[in-house]
């Protein structure tokens, strides 16, 4: 998983942060604290899956979208965004999972 932002600065378009899913498709990305600072980072960030292991049985369903980052809660001097969920289609005729895997 990748967060990319939009920093505003000339010498580079955006930022990216990776970070990797629990077996849950959960993942903790920390944002480094002048990502924290952007003005509207909710508009000028997104989440995107960047890589599968080849073990996977699934692929990432195309949408032609990245997922915006939204704020969802604070605890403890956190925040927490979520990316919502992706959608993945299985490599064979079997289901990814139980059906539709999300993330």
């Amino acid at each position: 998983m990748a967060v990319s932002c939009d920093t505003g600065k000339k010498t580079s378009k955006s930022e990216r942060v990776t970070g990797t899913t629990d077996e849950y498709g959960d993942f903790l990305i920390d944002l480094p604290s002048h990502l924290h600072a952007l003005p509207d980072m909710e508009n000028r960030c997104i989440a995107r899956i960047i890589d599968l292991p080849k073990s996977s049985p699934c692929y990432q369903a195309f949408t032609g979208q990245h997922r915006k980052i939204t704020f969802s809660s604070v605890g403890n001097g956190i925040r927490a965004y979520t990316a919502h969920e992706y959608h993945l289609t299985p490599k064979y005729s079997h289901p990814c999972m139980n059906a539709q895997e999300t993330f």
